[in-house]
């Protein structure tokens, strides 16, 4: 099984709107219900972040299920992706990893039409093994 089909990235706008409901750990890359990014191209633009976050990613082997590690993109006012980084980690071999995949991926621009809904905020990505046993 290659290591991506066995991780989950979950991909959540942070501060999006006060109405969005908590974030699910899915291992999909929606946004919230209710989000501004809840919308065919807030979806599109999350599915390709996800997509070429997952790419370059490269599970380390035998971590447990309970290791996860976050990841944050910034946005700036314009909705331009900043330098994307890991806030929290429960395990430097995964912490490690993600920072490879952070140098690895290509991120997508952010589409016109999203720029002034994302701008000032960041997508939050929860990476971990959800083949692992528990």
């Amino acid at each position: 099984m290659a290591a991506r089909a066995a991780a989950a990235l979950l991909l959540a706008v942070l501060c999006s709107c006060a109405s969005a409901k908590p974030q699910r750990e899915s291992g999909s890359a929606d946004p919230p219900e209710n989000s501004c990014l809840d919308n065919p191209a807030g979806r599109a633009y999350m599915q390709e972040v996800w997509r070429a976050l997952q790419d370059a990613w490269v599970l380390p082997a035998g971590l447990e299920a309970d290791q996860r590690a976050e990841l944050i993109i910034p946005y700036d006012g314009a909705g331009n992706p900043g330098e994307p980084y890991v806030a929290r980690d429960t395990n430097a071999a995964l912490r490690l990893s993600v920072e490879k995949a952070i140098e690895g991926a290509e991120l997508p621009p952010t589409p016109d039409e999203l720029r002034a809904c994302i701008a000032g905020k960041g997508i939050s990505g929860v990476f971990r093994n959800t083949e692992a046993t528990r």
